[in-house]
């Protein structure tokens, strides 16, 4: 049986108010966003239903609407933020997100950062961690 499942969001484009400078802050920048996530798949591969498995669209939506109503300064808050919210997600083992920003540096295609998330292992005999 499958264990795990890898699915990849690929080229999320969306914009979102993300910088230090005033320019970078006076209206919405462009963001692509790649999200790999690893997830337990449940039984929907015998069930075939999405109610037993992560939504992708839901993930993409929730990405989306937290990049366009926020403000953060940095790519490193947002990512981190993006993070949290994945790992709300009971069904998903582990998450890594790169964000970019297309022309944030002078010379440069683009800036891109990456974080990644494991939810920990639950002990099998929570007694015998302890003690």
């Amino acid at each position: 049986m499958i264990e795990r499942t890898q699915v990849e969001i690929r080229n999320l484009r969306t914009a979102g108010i993300l910088g230090v400078g005033e320019e970078e802050r006076a209206a919405p920048q462009p963001l692509t966003v790649n999200l790999w996530l690893e997830i337990d798949p449940g039984e929907s591969p015998q069930t075939d239903s999405i109610g037993d498995t992560v939504d992708y669209r839901r993930v993409r939506d929730a990405v989306i609407e937290r990049i366009e109503t926020s403000r953060f300064h940095l790519l490193e808050a947002l990512a981190a933020a993006l993070i949290s919210d994945l790992a709300k997600e009971p069904r998903i083992i582990a998450a890594r997100i790169s964000v970019e920003k297309p022309g944030a540096l002078r010379l440069a295609d683009s800036v891109a950062l990456t974080v990644s998330w494991r939810r920990r292992p639950v002990p099998e005999n929570p007694s015998a961690a302890s003690g």
